[in-house]
């Protein structure tokens, strides 16, 4: 009798175990589904932007012909402003890919209402975006409105779903673990401090807009401000996926030395 008490444990162990595999697997499959959708809405909203823009063409060759300077600008924010728009998406399918790859989260379904209000505000105010950018007071008023929601919504992962990540990972986990890429990406880079500064050109571009009445400096600002954002952001989005790469291929000649062990100790 005693003998069997050990195999009856074991079995209820791995019960156990694939009972939280499952619940995981099922958060996993929840956070994927909302963010597909948001992903589904920020496509349609670019696309509901860019139609906007398009029914607004009459008022940019306006523009052109009053100031062709000025119509130049306002065409290359334009653009800059649909690129902004269009690596977003791109960002959070990239964001999905190592959701599913790495993260376990438990809090997901205590933020997921306040993160699909931030999603559908942000959505609309890219949209004004895109749709309103002959007009550049409507501009720099959307854009403080959109960073403002971007910098919250970035505090809410940061607290909600990457402090509680980061403490999962003990002492023994080294650089090798990519949890702990993911976690630097956004903890220990100065996402704070960029958004900041975004926040504060957009300001500048208004005062300047508002008080000088210079619709060329402001208009230049802006795009500088979406172009450097972007690439700063970039850079480190690729040195975290290449870090990423690294910790990949060293477990798996980690994995392949292990295995060769085991085969000669046999």
């Amino acid at each position: 009798m005693p003998s069997e008490l050990p195999s009856g444990y074991s079995g209820i162990r791995i019960y156990t175990k694939m009972e939280n595999n499952n619940k995981k697997n099922n958060k996993k499959a929840d956070i994927e589904s909302s963010l597909n959708l948001l992903i589904v809405i920020g496509i349609g909203i670019l696309i509901l932007g860019i139609g906007i823009a398009l029914t607004s063409l009459e008022k940019y060759t306006k523009i052109f012909e009053q100031d062709t300077v000025e119509g130049i600008l306002i065409v290359i924010l334009l653009i800059s402003t649909i690129g902004w728009g269009s690596l977003y998406i791109f960002t959070v399918v990239n964001e999905l890919r190592l959701l599913r790859r790495f993260f376990n989260v438990k809090k997901i379904s205590s933020i997921k209402s306040i993160v699909y209000i931030l999603g559908f505000f942000m959505a609309i105010t890219f949209a004004a975006l895109i749709g309103f950018s002959y007009n550049l007071l409507l501009y720099c008023i959307f854009a403080i409105i959109f960073e403002i929601l971007d910098t919250w919504g970035a505090t809410i992962i940061h607290k909600n779903i990457y402090l509680e990540y980061i403490g999962e990972i003990g002492e023994e986990d080294n650089k090798k673990d990519g949890r702990k890429t993911i976690a630097d990406f956004y903890l220990k880079n100065p996402t704070f401090l960029r958004t900041t500064l975004i926040l504060v050109s957009c300001f500048v571009a208004l005062i300047i807009l508002i008080q000088y009445a210079n619709k060329y400096i402001s208009c230049v600002i802006m795009i500088l401000t979406i172009i450097c954002g972007n690439i700063i952001i970039q850079l480190w989005r690729s040195k975290r996926d290449e870090n990423l790469d690294k910790a990949e291929k060293q477990k798996r000649s980690d994995l392949d030395k292990k295995e060769d062990k085991q085969f000669t100790l046999e």
